[in-house]
């Protein structure tokens, strides 16, 4: 199990609000708006191009770099937000 995976099973184990593991980068951001709100409707859809940028693929879709970058907004709208509700 990995360290994500194990981090939301301690959170139910806790009976904290989530009910099952999310089993993809999606429903895991999908999974935070509860306490996340909207922005996340606009943030896991980009999960997707998540493989390009890790592991930094030699053939790259360039179409999907551009995407993300216009999106640069919202993930940072979802960054600030996660790390005020961490820091609260």
């Amino acid at each position: 199990m990995n360290t994500f995976k194990r981090g939301f099973r301690e959170l139910i184990e806790t009976d904290i609000f989530l009910t099952e593991i999310p089993d993809t980068y999606k429903e895991t951001v999908f999974a935070c708006h509860e306490f996340m709100g909207d922005i996340v409707y606009k943030i896991a859809p980009l999960t997707k191009h998540r493989n390009e940028a890790i592991h930094q693929y030699l053939k790259i879709n360039w179409q999907n770099i551009i995407t993300v970058k216009n999106k640069i907004p919202e993930i940072e709208a979802f960054y600030n937000k996660a790390k005020e509700i961490l820091e609260s």
